[in-house]
């Protein structure tokens, strides 16, 4: 796992030798080394290399991706996730969002046989997202009392209708264009 901070993953692994790699020493971690730079590993060491989301923290993602691309087996796999929309987070190393598209162009530059790529939320789940966001951003702005009072209100009555209406709502079908992530399948 490259990026492991806590390892909140390293269950889904425990048929495999766990390897977890990050530039600070967090408990799981094995080797603690720079993702950014030429990875301290042997070719073809990997059945599976997890990256989730990682990759938008670093400023030259095909560098990493050529790295995993060389630790995996031949038919080994790349597994991860990248978040699309959603705030911007450990700042200031919070470099780049993807679209299906490129996350496909680079996978295939990066040596990279094939990827399956889909989505990881709905519509609504990123209508109640992006509504949730708003709102807790809205509360932390100046705001007299009354504005305060008035937007939590105004988010308590637009709570309410996301429910009256959910049934509907929920008809909205995934798409690549609306997501707040993508999740990634990757063969070397």
């Amino acid at each position: 796992e490259l990026g492991t901070g806590p390892g909140r993953f390293r269950n889904l692994f425990k048929k495999f030798k766990y390897i977890g790699i990050d530039f600070y020493p967090f408990e799981l971690v094995k080797i603690i080394a720079d993702i950014t730079k030429p990875l301290p590993l042997k070719d073809n060491v990997c059945d599976i290399v997890l990256l989730s989301n990682v990759l938008e923290h670093v400023n030259e993602p095909e560098l990493l991706l050529r790295e995993c691309c060389r630790i995996l087996k031949p038919g080994g796999i790349l597994l991860g996730a990248v978040p699309f929309l959603g705030d911007v987070h450990q700042e200031p190393y919070d470099f780049l969002r993807y679209t299906n598209y490129m996350l496909e162009y680079l996978f295939k530059k990066s040596g990279f046989r094939d990827a399956e790529i889909d989505t990881l939320t709905t519509p609504l789940e990123v209508y109640e997202g992006v509504q949730r966001i708003f709102f807790e951003r809205l509360q932390s702005s100046r705001l007299s009392k009354i504005e305060r009072i008035l937007s939590r209100v105004s988010f308590g009555v637009l709570k309410f209708i996301n429910v009256i209406f959910s049934g509907i709502y929920r008809k909205a079908e995934r798409s690549h264009r609306f997501t707040q992530g993508y999740g990634f399948k990757a063969y070397r």
